[in-house]
C-alpha cells in the first residue's frame, strides 16, 4: 500500500493537470493550437485594393507584394526590401494605379507601376520649408509625408501623383523644444487621404514627464489643437464625423470622448469625458475598430492591446448616434471571429466591407502569424461565443 499511495498521487495530479487545460480556454495548450505561422511572411501594413478590387498590395519585411483575387493564388514581389536599401515606408495610390517607395537615408522616394515596373524618382518639394533645408522625416501608407525643416519647423503635404499639396505647417515657434511623437491613424483608414489623422509632438526635456502637444487634421487643412491631454500619451483614435464625435484611445486603456468636434474646423478641442479606464496597455496606431450594430444606437469599439497573448478587448458605446454617447460595458474576445487573434500581434487592418453591412467582413495581417479574414455579426459583436462571427485559417482569404 506504501509503495501504490505515491502513484496513486501522481495520477491524481496528471488528471488535475489533464483538466485544467481542456477547461481553460485561454490556457497555453489552446494558444499553442491556434498560433500558425506561415514561413517567411512578416507583415507590415496592408496597403489596398485595385480599383477593380481584384487585387490587394502589401508590404513585408522583404518588399512589397501584390495577390489577385485570394490566397490560393501566388502573391508576386513587386519591390524588393534589401540590406542595402530597406523599404522605410510605402503607399499605394489606385487612382493613378502606382505605388511610391520611401528607403531608408533618401530624401526623395520611389514610383513604381502596379506591376512592379520603375518609374522616375519623385523630387519632394514644399510650399512653406526651403528646398535646401528640409528632410523627410516620413511617408504614410495614406500618401502623406511629413517634412522636417532644418529649423526644427514640421509640414505634413500630401502627393496625388504629379504634384504636392501642403496639409498644415507647425512652425519652430509652435513645436519649439519638441519632436514628433506620433502620426495616427484610424484602423482601417490608414490608406484614405480624405481621413483626418492625429499628428503628436512631445517635449521630453523632463523624461519622467513629457508634455505632449496633439493636433487634429484634416486633410483639408484645417487644425485643431486637443489641449487637455498634455501629459497623456495618444495610441489610436476614432472620429465620427456624422455625429462630430472624438472618441481617443490613450495608451495607458484611457477611453476618452470629445463631443461637438467638426475636423474641418479649425479650433480647440478640450473638456474631455472618460469613457473607461481600462488599465489596457496600447502602442502607437493599435487597432481600434468600430462596428456598429443594427439598430443604430449601439458601437463596438475593437481593440488589441500591446500584449499579443491578449483577448481582443471591446468597448461597448451607447447612443453613439446621439450628442452625448455614454459607456456601456467592456468586454474580452477570444472566440468566434477573435480566435486566432488572442496569440498574435496585429499590424494592419482593411475593411472589405462598408458600414451597415451585416456582417461586417475585413482582412487583418498580423506580425508573424498571417493574415486572417474575419466575418463579424454586427448585433453580436462583443459576445464571447461563435454567435459573434467567425474567422478563416492563417492565409485564407478572399477578396
Amino acid at each position: 500500500m506504501k509503495k501504490s499511495l505515491p502513484i496513486l498521487i501522481l495520477l491524481t495530479l496528471l488528471g488535475f493537470m489533464v483538466s485544467c487545460n481542456s477547461d481553460a480556454s485561454e490556457g497555453i495548450f489552446r494558444q499553442i493550437s491556434q498560433t500558425t505561422t506561415p514561413a517567411d511572411i512578416v507583415y507590415s501594413r496592408l496597403l489596398g485594393l485595385n480599383t477593380a478590387k481584384d487585387t490587394l498590395f502589401f508590404q513585408t519585411a522583404d518588399g512589397i507584394y501584390k495577390i489577385a483575387n485570394s490566397s490560393v493564388n501566388s502573391a508576386s514581389k513587386l519591390v524588393e526590401s534589401a540590406e542595402t536599401k530597406l523599404i522605410k515606408a510605402s503607399a499605394y495610390d489606385p487612382s493613378v494605379h502606382k505605388l511610391y517607395v520611401l528607403t531608408n537615408g533618401t530624401d526623395t522616394f520611389k514610383a513604381y507601376d502596379e506591376d512592379g515596373t520603375a518609374q522616375p524618382d519623385v523630387s519632394v518639394t514644399s510650399t512653406t520649408l526651403s528646398s535646401s533645408s528640409f528632410i523627410i522625416n516620413n511617408m504614410y501608407s495614406n500618401r502623406m509625408l511629413v517634412l522636417k525643416g532644418s529649423d526644427a519647423a514640421y509640414e505634413i503635404t500630401s502627393y496625388d501623383g504629379s504634384s504636392f499639396n501642403s496639409i498644415a505647417t507647425f512652425s519652430s515657434s509652435l513645436v519649439n523644444g519638441y519632436g514628433l511623437d506620433n502620426f495616427l491613424m484610424q484602423t482601417t483608414k490608414h490608406i484614405d487621404s480624405a481621413a483626418p489623422i492625429i499628428i503628436s509632438f512631445v517635449n521630453s526635456d523632463d523624461t519622467d514627464n513629457p508634455i505632449y502637444k496633439h493636433y487634429l487634421v484634416d486633410p483639408t487643412g484645417a487644425v485643431s489643437l486637443i489641449d487637455d491631454i498634455t501629459d497623456i500619451r495618444i495610441a489610436n483614435f476614432y472620429y465620427d464625423s456624422t455625429h462630430s464625435n472624438l472618441y481617443v484611445l490613450t495608451y495607458d486603456g484611457l477611453l476618452y470622448r470629445y463631443t461637438g468636434v467638426d475636423s474641418t474646423l479649425a479650433s480647440t478641442i478640450s473638456n474631455h469625458y472618460t469613457l473607461k479606464d481600462s488599465s489596457q496597455d496600447y502602442v502607437d496606431n493599435a487597432f481600434f475598430y468600430p462596428v456598429f450594430d443594427s439598430d443604430g444606437a449601439t458601437m463596438y469599439l475593437i481593440s488589441k492591446n500591446s500584449t499579443k497573448a491578449s483577448s481582443l478587448y471591446i468597448y461597448t458605446i451607447a447612443n453613439y448616434n446621439t450628442a452625448a454617447p455614454t459607456f456601456s460595458k467592456t468586454t474580452s474576445i477570444s472566440k468566434g471571429y477573435a480566435s486566432y487573434l488572442d496569440s498574435s500581434n496585429i499590424v494592419s487592418a482593411l475593411a472589405l466591407s462598408s458600414v451597415g453591412t451585416d456582417p461586417m467582413n475585413l482582412l487583418v495581417a498580423t506580425r508573424k502569424n498571417g493574415m486572417y479574414q474575419l466575418t463579424i455579426s454586427v448585433d453580436s459583436a462583443n459576445v464571447n461565443s461563435t454567435d459573434n462571427g467567425s474567422s478563416s485559417d492563417s492565409e485564407v482569404y478572399s477578396f
